[in-house]
């Protein structure tokens, strides 16, 4: 699930990244094309935080399953 979140959210960003500087070279308008970098800049740190929230969440999902197949047998 994370794998196409990321697949899909790469897509996009290819996508309007190159409509973005298209429009900004075709016009001049290099105050857009500043613009959406930053706009990426900040939008990469806020995808990265859920990263290690949920390889905790699995790391401790994973860590009770360990611990609970052995009472099983």
């Amino acid at each position: 699930m994370l794998t196409v979140y990321l697949f899909l959210k790469s897509a996009v960003t290819i996508s309007l990244t190159r409509d973005i500087a298209g429009e900004a070279i075709a016009t001049s308008n290099m105050q857009s094309m500043m613009q959406w970098i930053d706009t990426l800049g900040s939008s990469w740190i806020h995808s990265l935080i859920p990263i290690p929230i949920l390889a905790t969440i699995l790391l401790l999902y994973s860590l009770l399953l360990l611990s609970i197949e052995p009472r099983r047998s």
